[in-house]
């Protein structure tokens, strides 16, 4: 089963509502599960059984957030195999797509410069509508699975949020 991971606030707002959402933290937090939710199922539908999805919500004009991950049999890391294996940290490749999206308002894998920091791996969507920014992507499958994952959640994304 696919544990949930906790709510970490990039920064600011408080209380019961969340200001960089307008909508009450409590149907945040229900959109995001229900999101992360259809994005861990179709990564077991594709035959992964690793790996982290997430999904970040933000209002236009707002520099707060919140990222929400899922992980896929409690999994964020692929340890080593043989010992000339680096291993894999899923964990920080899905927070590497989101901030090279955050940086460039562009899908993962389809800048030209790859700076310190950065990898050119796709698997994440951005979506920018007249009231939000959304985030989503997942690492853990190949780039083709991992961008199947990302699409199913900005789908569910678009149709919880009314987009």
């Amino acid at each position: 089963m696919a544990e949930l991971g906790t709510a970490v606030k990039l920064s600011g707002g408080g209380g019961k509502m969340n200001s960089f959402v307008n909508i009450p933290k409590e149907d945040v937090v229900t959109i995001s599960s229900v999101i992360l939710s259809e994005m861990i199922q179709m990564a077991k539908t594709l035959g992964v059984k690793k790996g982290v999805a997430f999904v970040s919500i933000q209002k236009q004009g707002d520099e707060t957030g919140f990222v929400r991950y899922r992980t896929i049999n409690n999994t964020i890391q692929r340890c080593k195999r043989n010992p000339d294996d680096r291993a894999t940290n899923y964990f920080g490749v899905a927070m590497e797509k989101l901030a090279i999206m955050m940086a460039t308002g562009l899908k993962s894998g389809t800048f030209k410069e790859v700076k310190v920091g950065e990898t050119p791996y796709r698997g994440g969507l951005v979506l920018v509508s007249e009231k939000y920014t959304v985030y989503v992507g997942f690492s853990g499958g190949t780039e083709d699975q991992d961008v199947e994952i990302a699409e199913q959640g900005m789908f569910v994304a678009e149709l919880e949020l009314n987009l």
